[in-house]
């Protein structure tokens, strides 16, 4: 637990959470990282899970690895990158903005808890999803990117994306 209650707070290096939890809330005595929660996460928080809390932070190169995500969570700027899996709890919400969101090892994958079963949400706002390590990332099945922006692969490693979720594109 982390004691923040003025400035700013950069989550940097890599946390791994080694299966416990995370919260974003900005509550006291209630948020891992104190009761404004995390400004930016420039590093990487990994094998676990996050609840997002409904807060916002910014994504300056961060990475989520194997990460489970509790609550829903805006991205206010810059990159996020997903490293193997980011699964989204039911009915979770994962706002993206104009910024990129990067499938960043090979064979990485945003899934729900149950696929089949649960639905879940990523909110583009004219950002770009990229495949920037080769192979095949994988959109699964419960999972809906909602907005406008586009979905491709991306510089030298880029790799092919597979949609087995749904794409609802919806204008500027």
């Amino acid at each position: 637990h982390v004691t923040h209650s003025a400035g700013a707070l950069n989550v940097t290096g890599t946390l791994d959470l080694q299966g416990g939890t995370a919260s974003f809330a900005h509550s006291a005595g209630l948020g891992t990282f104190g009761a404004l929660g995390p400004t930016a996460l420039s590093g990487t928080i990994k094998n676990g899970h996050v609840d997002g809390a409904g807060v916002s932070f910014a994504s300056t190169n961060g990475h989520f690895d194997g990460i489970t995500l509790d609550g829903s969570l805006t991205d206010s700027s810059g990159t996020l990158n997903i490293d193997n899996t980011l699964t989204l709890a039911d009915a979770v919400t994962l706002s993206m903005g104009v910024n990129q969101l990067r499938f960043h090892t090979v064979g990485a994958s945003i899934v729900t808890a149950t696929p089949g079963v649960t639905h879940s949400t990523v909110q583009m706002g004219g950002n770009t999803v990229y495949n920037d390590a080769g192979g095949t990332a994988t959109i699964g099945q419960g999972v809906t990117f909602q907005g406008w922006g586009s979905i491709t692969s991306c510089c030298v490693a880029g790799g092919a994306i597979t949609n087995a979720g749904t794409i609802d594109a919806t204008s500027a």
